[in-house]
């Protein structure tokens, strides 16, 4: 069966004019050259730092991109971008009145549509599809054209918290999180290739050099009448009479219909290793989490001793 439900916390920018292109490669974490009308691609927009900014989802689209990026922070992100064009033949719109943004998931034939913006959502097959749809398409067209159930929002965020994949600014956080503790180098948000952007330095070095402590994972807990469980809340590893800080937590989603709730906790590997290896349970207060690792990871061996 197919789903489809808007996702309200996403919204559009649009960058065009004959500097998009090496405007927009100096500025993210991927190669925006690989961006067509068809074919998106997942980046992200860093500090000079090298911290996590925004995530962005772009689209070519005439003569620019069309870019997919959280609603509330869209305007920190606008002031950014005019920040960093000084002379480029640049010109940068909020289509946030214009667009909804959507997702498309579940078994089915390929879909397309010429009207409609639609592409597979880069980060994973597993993941979908991802539309850009005027205001005045409703939902129930769409569904209609992709043979699609209706779904609500909740679907969705379950349905991207089984598969681990990070939602904006509710699990990575603003001015302090690495993109490689937050899968991005697996979820196809980073070019190794395309040269120099802004940021690029912390996320080359922590590459080379091994440098990655944490890792950003879905948890499932022990019951699905599970009480919400508190962004940045303290999760730790308890062993016999031991109890060591292991990671914190970041975005919730209920369970229901005989499914847990799922909380994305940022863990230290170490804490994880031993976890893994049955030398202790994690809990946030005195609710147990149980990871959920996702065959995308990829994980560094440690030693669990």
């Amino acid at each position: 069966m197919r789903f489809i439900a808007e996702i309200p916390s996403r919204s559009v920018l649009q960058i065009s004019g004959v500097d998009a292109t090496p405007f927009l490669q100096g500025l993210i974490s991927n190669d925006v050259t690989a961006a067509t009308a068809a074919q998106g691609i997942y980046a992200a927009f860093l500090s000079p730092q090298g911290k996590y900014q925004h995530d962005i989802f772009i689209l070519g689209n005439n003569d620019g991109f069309l870019a997919d990026v959280e609603s509330a922070r869209r305007a920190d992100l606008l002031k950014k971008l005019q920040i960093y064009k000084l002379r480029s033949a640049v010109d940068i719109a909020d289509l946030g009145e214009e667009y909804k943004i959507y997702a498309l998931w579940g078994a089915g034939e390929n879909p397309s549509d010429d009207e409609i913006k639609i592409y597979p959502d880069p980060r994973l097959p597993q993941a979908g599809w991802r539309i850009i749809a005027g205001m005045n398409i409703a939902i129930d067209t769409l569904a209609q054209k992709f043979s699609a159930q209706l779904a609500d929002f909740a679907a969705y965020d379950y349905h991207r918290a089984q598969l681990g994949l990070p939602d904006g600014s509710r699990d990575i956080m603003v001015d302090r999180g690495i993109l490689l503790e937050n899968g991005f180098a697996e979820l196809c948000g980073i070019s190794w290739d395309k040269g120099c952007y802004l940021g690029q330095e912390l996320t080359a070095r922590t590459r080379y050099r091994g440098l990655v402590r944490k890792r950003l994972v879905p948890c499932v807990l022990e019951t699905e009448q599970a009480q919400p469980i508190a962004p940045n809340s303290v999760v730790t590893l308890r062993y016999q009479r031991d109890a060591l800080e292991a990671g914190e937590t970041h975005s919730f989603v209920s369970g229901g219909n005989g499914n847990p709730a799922i909380v994305m906790v940022l863990l230290r590997l170490e804490a994880l290793a031993k976890q893994q290896a049955g030398h202790g349970a994690l809990y946030c207060g005195e609710q147990r989490i149980i990871p959920r690792i996702p065959g995308w990871m990829e994980l560094p061996k440690i030693d669990a001793a």
